[in-house]
């Protein structure tokens, strides 16, 4: 299942929550249109996060936050340009 599939699966205010705060909007902005109340929008969001967890695995939280590998090389070649640099100015 991809992510769009997960998220069709969702309850219309599980989707709204997701959408609103993907969108940088706030929870309380969610529960207005859906006419609910923000603690409504709170129990939602943490079934959300209840549902990724078990649909992406337990630590999607750290893979999410890992900088990419390729990234590295990156950074490591930009320092190592940035040193030669240096050193040609001394």
């Amino acid at each position: 299942m991809d992510w769009q599939e997960f998220v069709a699966a969702l309850p219309e205010r599980e989707r709204v929550a997701i959408g609103f705060m993907v969108e940088g909007k706030t929870l309380r902005d969610a529960a207005h249109r859906l006419g609910v109340s923000d603690s409504t929008m709170r129990d939602s969001k943490r079934n959300v996060a209840g549902k990724i967890l078990d649909f992406m695995g337990f630590d999607i939280l750290v893979q999410v936050q890992r900088q990419p590998q390729w990234k590295d090389g990156l950074d490591a070649t930009r320092e190592r340009l940035a040193c030669r640099v240096e050193r040609r100015h001394l």
